[in-house]
Parts: structure tokens; sequence; C-alpha cells
């Protein structure tokens, strides 16, 4: 992490409507997120794998290509990756959802004390962590 003063781990869809500048993206991420500093904006790892797969099946459409988005988006924010701390902690987190995404990308906010920027209510219920919308 060495340069970086991350702040923020964007949830997958936080990421996705930041850099294409969605009216979904809540008002206080927003505000937030533009004041944000370079380097101080991160992702999970597996939210590329999750924006491939919703690519995939047709539930969103990444332009000009799946690869050529998450390319530019890897550029935009810092990429986090899995290790084992945050493998174990997603694996045993009182989250009332299985979804492994989700849960690795909580992991990944513990792990790093970042502040998550997420809608996502059962994310926000548990208090695992920070969240903001």
């Amino acid at each position: 992490m060495e340069g970086w003063s991350l702040k923020f781990l964007l949830d997958t869809h936080a990421a996705l409507w930041l850099v294409i500048d969605s009216p979904k993206l809540g008002k206080k991420a927003r505000r937030a997120l533009t004041r944000a500093a370079a380097g101080q904006l991160a992702m999970s790892d597996v939210s590329l794998f999750e924006l491939a797969q919703l690519d995939r099946k047709g539930t969103i459409s990444l332009a000009p290509s799946a690869a050529v988005f998450l390319g530019d988006l890897a550029q935009r924010l810092v990429v986090l990756p899995i290790d084992g701390e945050i493998a174990a902690d997603a694996a045993h987190l009182a989250l009332a959802q299985g979804d492994p995404f989700d849960r690795l990308i909580v992991a990944t906010a513990r792990r790093h004390r970042l502040t998550l920027i997420s809608r996502d209510a059962k994310i926000t219920d548990a208090e695992l962590v920070s969240v903001l919308w």
C-alpha cells in the first residue's frame, strides 16, 4: 500500500456507478468520492470478476468490451487483492447473506480499515464496517 492514502473501498455497484457517472450513486457517497484525492479510492479485486460475470450474463454491458472497461476501471482505483486474512474473515463474518463477493468486499474493507461505499442495507445493518451511502 506504499504511496497510497486509502480512505474508501467501493462496493462493486458503487465502482461501476462512479465511473459511468450514474445518478444511482448516493448523494453522500458522491460528495465524498468527489472530494477524495487520487490514491484514496480502492476496490476489491473480486469486483472486477463480479462485473465481468454480470457482463457475461447480460445484466450489464461493459463497453467497448469487458476487458477494456475493467482495465480502465483498474487504472482509476487502487485494486486490493484478497489475502489469507481477508479470506478467513470473509468466511466467518456475521453477515445475513451468503454472497461471496459481498463477504470478500466487507472483509477487505475491514482488513484495510476503510469506509465502504455501498447501498447494500444488509451490509449496513450488520455493522461490521463503516458504510457510507
